[in-house]
Formats: C-alpha cells, structure tokens, sequence
C-alpha cells in the first residue's frame, strides 16, 4: 500500500504519542524526503540537533587514578604501597558527570549503523557521520531492539522518547547486507502486521485527542470476557483467546466499537467479474466484539459497530442494522493531503454523535 512519506510520519507520531513531533517536523507537508529510510534519516539527524541544543543526557561513571590534587574518595593505604605517595600523588576513586550514557550510546550506535545503509541519500549519511564523530566522548555499541525497550525514561531525559522511537524503528529493519557491516533497510510499509499495529494505534489516538469531549467522555480499547461458562473444571476458560477491542468510543448516546483492518482490499470478489463482499471473518470478529460488551453492561443497548480500513483508491462507505445495531463498513483514503485526512476523521466522528 503505497502512503505518502509525510502522512506515514504524521501516522507514526500518533501512534507513538510523539504530538509534539507534528509541530517540529511541520515542513514536512512541503519537503518531505522521496524514501521511507531518508525520513528516519532526517528525523535522526534533526532531532539529535535540536537534543544538542538542549543538553545531552549525562549520568555518573566511576573513576579511579593517581592524582596530584586529590578529589573524590582517597586510598591513603593504596597510595602507600603503590609508590603514589613517595612522588606527591595519591591514589583516588571519584565520579564524573558525562554524557556517556546507554541511551546515548544507543543514539550512537543506531546513527552509525544507519550511516552505512546503501539505502540512505549520501547527504543525511554525511550528517550521520558528522554526528557520530560528535559523539567521540560516547562509547561506541552494537544497539538492538532489546537494548532499546531497556530504557526507561524520565522527566530529565523524557526529550529523547522520539529519537528513541525512532532506533527501534531502525534497528527492527535495518538488515546486514555482508561482513563488511554495510546495510539495507526493509520497508516497513511492506510488513502488514507491523503497518496493522501502525494504523489501529494512529487511529486509537486520534480519536483520543479529537473526539469531541461532551459527546465522548471516553475512547479507549477495551479487554472483554467471552460470555461463556465452563462445561467441565472452572480453569477452561482460561483457554479462551483474548478478546481486545481496538477503539470504544463511549458517549451518553451509547458506544461505538471500531475494528481498525489494515487490508489492502475492502471487498474481496471470488471471480474477476463479480461483485466484491464484506470480508466475513471481519464481521464475526465485529459482532463477538458487540455480544461480548451487551454481555458484559447487560443494562445498556447494544453498541453500535465499524470496520474501518485504509484505502488507497476505491472508497467504501456502506450501513446496515443487524442484530438491533447499526454496523457501518468505511474506508478512509491515505493518499489524500494530511489535512483531508483529518477533515475525515472528523466528519467520521461527527457522523457518530
């Protein structure tokens, strides 16, 4: 599915709750970069720029030596049978404050590797080297995914949460070409479970920030039970899968259960000639969804329910009541300006008041 650069990275933004990005990166509506591994490219680079300009993080880092002005913790005993002191000098442990943290070390290490993509237009591989050698003082490390999820920030550090989203991002799919540490990027655009996780936590926030407030008093997933009972011991239904909504929009007029589907076709048809349907599997997941929360808030109506999928070209947009609910099937197009998008979004929410 082709997505236009700037909406793929309006898209990640919402979906990392990185808001504060969209403003940053604003001229990206106008001069986004022509590939997905050259926007991360830029994002990196620009963003580690900007984190200059407001501090590094630093943290303490042990350190141990003869010193002719004593500092820190002094070892009289040490100094003694070591010689230090017969030439004036005493043996010393102490502390420094500096930049050479894991995380970044992990910036490092991410800019590094993605300087050696052959993807990566030479002008942001400059600017990726140049960053690197900024970080002489940092050691140098081979960063993973894991080292990342690792990391836990907070309100001295919480400025990186983008830079580091965006090395988890690189890390999962940059791939080694050879031994001689050169590297290629895989579109995530072509992994349809990752772009799945991408477009249902995009749609999941914007509908938490732009819902209107006094008609939705909360958007959020949901975890429901199968209305089931046991046949035999108690523990069985503990067998039984997880059922996870992807948004509930809940407001005094009722609820609405969105099931986000990243499908590169809305209506599937059996034969070249013949008029496509609904995916049926998606309606059964859809109606499970709606049993499932009558169940559970027997004393409210049954919620209303849509199956909402990304689309390139052919728009769908289609209604029907069934089971005493309405059930909308809706296409919303991302090729469109990010501005139409969200002009969307909105007229889509206003439809559900």
């Amino acid at each position: 599915m082709s997505i236009p650069i700037q909406n793929l990275f309006y898209m990640y933004c919402y979906a990392w709750r990185r808001f504060e990005a969209l403003e940053q990166f604003s001229f990206l509506s106008e001069d986004a970069p022509d590939s997905f591994v050259n926007l991360w490219a830029l994002v990196l680079t620009h963003g580690f720029a900007r984190q200059v300009r407001r501090g590094l993080d630093h943290g303490y880092v042990g350190e141990s030596g003869r010193l002719g002005l004593p500092k820190g913790q002094m070892h009289f005993l040490k100094s003694m049978t070591s010689g230090a002191s017969a030439i004036g000098q005493m043996e010393c442990s102490w502390e420094e404050f500096v930049p050479d943290t894991k995380l970044n070390r992990i910036i490092k290490g991410t800019m590094r590797k993605l300087a050696r993509c052959s993807d990566v237009d030479p002008k942001y591989t400059h600017q990726l080297k140049r960053n690197v050698l900024g970080l002489s003082h940092v050691r140098d490390i081979t960063p993973t995914v894991h080292d990342v999820d690792e990391i836990q920030l907070n309100r001295h550090n919480s400025s990186y949460r983008l830079l580091l989203d965006t090395c988890r991002l690189v890390l999962e799919f940059l791939t080694p070409l050879d031994g001689s540490g050169s590297t290629r990027f895989r579109d995530p655009r072509r992994d349809d479970r990752h772009m799945a996780r991408v477009f249902e936590q995009f749609l999941l926030a914007w509908f938490q920030r732009h819902a209107p407030k006094d008609i939705f008093h909360q958007v959020r997933a949901a975890q429901l039970n199968w209305p089931a009972t046991s046949l035999g011991e108690d523990d069985e239904l503990k067998y039984l899968p997880k059922m996870q909504t992807d948004i509930c929009l809940i407001g005094k007029n009722g609820t609405m259960i969105i099931d986000a589907k990243y499908y590169h076709q809305t209506l599937l048809a059996r034969r070249e000639e013949a008029i496509g349907k609904i995916i049926s599997g998606h309606l059964y997941q859809l109606h499970a969804y709606q049993s499932a929360w009558q169940a559970k808030y027997p004393e409210s109506r049954r919620p209303d329910g849509m199956l909402l999928y990304p689309t390139i070209g052919q728009h769908v947009s289609l209604g029907y009541q069934l089971y005493g609910s309405n059930v909308r099937v809706q296409t919303i197009c991302l090729s469109q300006s990010w501005k139409r998008i969200e002009d969307s979004l909105a007229k889509l929410v206003n439809s559900l008041e």
